[in-house]
C-alpha cells in the first residue's frame, strides 16, 4: 500500500495536523448534530485530541461506541478513562437482537432467530443464504450486523448529520482513495476524515509528543485492538515495531475485496 500520490500535498506533520484541524472547523460550521466514532484505538484517540485542540471542548460532540460484544475488557476501561479526561457524552450503539443470541466468539448464530430487519440485511442486502453465521467480526455478515447496522440505527435515532472518523490513507488499500468529506445515504450523513494524511508513524509521534493516554494493549505488542480475536504481532510495544507494514495483519475483515463490499454497505 502506498500514499505517495497524497504525500506531496502535506510535506510535514504540522501541515497534516493543521489541515485536520481546518477540516474540523469547516465541519462544525455546517453540522447540526455532529458525532465522533470512537474505538479507544490510537487513530480515534488522535482524532479525539485533534477535535479537542481545535474547539476546546467536546461538550456538544458525543462519542459513538460500536458495542459489537467482542471488545477487550481493557478497551472499555480505557474508554471510561478517556471520557473522564475529555468530558464527552458517550453513546453506545449495539445490535441487541444479534447480541442476545451471542455467547462465545465463533459460535453459530441462527439467521432465523433474528428480527425481520436483521434477516433482511443478511439475505437481501448481503445475499447470504446459509442457516447460520459465526459470532465474529471476521465475516461480512457478522461485521455488517454488529457494526454497520448498529451504527445506522444510532444515526437514525440521534439524527447525526456529520460523523468524524479516524481513518488514514496509509492504513489499508481500501482507504487510499478516501476523501476528507464523504456523502453517505441510508441514513443521509457525511463522514469526515480529518487524519487521512497522517501516517502510522505520525500517529505515534503525536501520541508521544502530546503525552496522550495509550491503550495498554499497544505496550504488549498489539497493533489491532478491534476485537478479542486480535493477537500481538511482536514482543515489542506497537510504536517500536516496523511501522507502515502489517498494521492490521491477521484481520480477515480487512481483506481488500471484503472492505470494499462492507464500505458499499455503509461501513467506515
Amino acid at each position: 500500500m502506498t500514499t505517495d500520490s497524497h504525500q506531496h500535498l502535506f510535506r510535514t506533520l504540522k501541515e497534516r495536523t493543521d489541515h485536520g484541524q481546518q477540516i474540523v472547523r469547516e465541519t462544525l460550521q455546517k453540522a447540526r448534530h455532529p458525532v465522533l466514532l470512537y474505538t479507544g484505538g490510537k487513530d480515534s484517540t488522535i482524532l479525539l485530541w485533534m477535535i479537542h485542540q481545535t474547539v476546546g471542548s467536546l461538550e456538544k460532540i458525543p462519542a459513538l461506541i460500536l458495542d459489537h460484544g467482542l471488545h477487550f475488557p481493557e478497551t472499555w476501561k480505557f474508554i471510561g478513562e478517556m471520557q473522564k479526561r475529555y468530558n464527552f457524552k458517550l453513546v453506545i450503539a449495539r445490535n441487541a437482537d444479534v447480541l442476545k443470541e451471542a455467547r462465545r466468539m465463533g459460535e453459530p448464530i441462527s439467521v432465523s432467530s433474528l428480527s425481520a430487519e436483521n434477516q433482511h440485511e443478511v439475505t437481501d442486502r448481503l445475499s447470504y443464504h446459509n442457516a447460520t453465521f459465526p459470532f465474529s467480526l471476521d465475516s461480512d455478515v457478522g461485521n455488517h450486523l454488529l457494526k454497520t447496522v448498529a451504527m445506522n440505527q444510532a444515526f437514525r435515532e440521534h439524527g447525526f448529520d456529520y460523523a468524524f472518523v479516524g481513518i488514514r490513507w496509509d492504513e489499508h488499500p481500501a482507504r487510499a482513495t478516501e476523501t476528507f468529506f464523504s456523502k453517505r445515504t441510508a441514513p443521509d450523513h457525511f463522514r469526515v476524515h480529518p487524519i487521512l494524511p497522517l501516517t502510522e508513524r505520525d500517529i505515534w509521534t503525536v501520541m508521544m509528543q502530546e503525552k496522550l493516554p495509550i491503550h495498554p494493549l499497544y505496550a504488549k505488542g498489539f497493533r489491532s485492538l478491534d476485537s478479542i480475536g486480535a493477537e500481538p504481532l511482536d514482543d515489542r510495544p506497537a510504536w517500536e515495531q516496523e511501522l507502515g507494514v502489517n498494521e492490521r495483519a491477521g484481520r480477515e475483515q480487512d481483506k481488500e475485496e471484503l472492505m470494499e463490499r462492507l464500505r458499499a454497505l455503509g461501513y467506515m
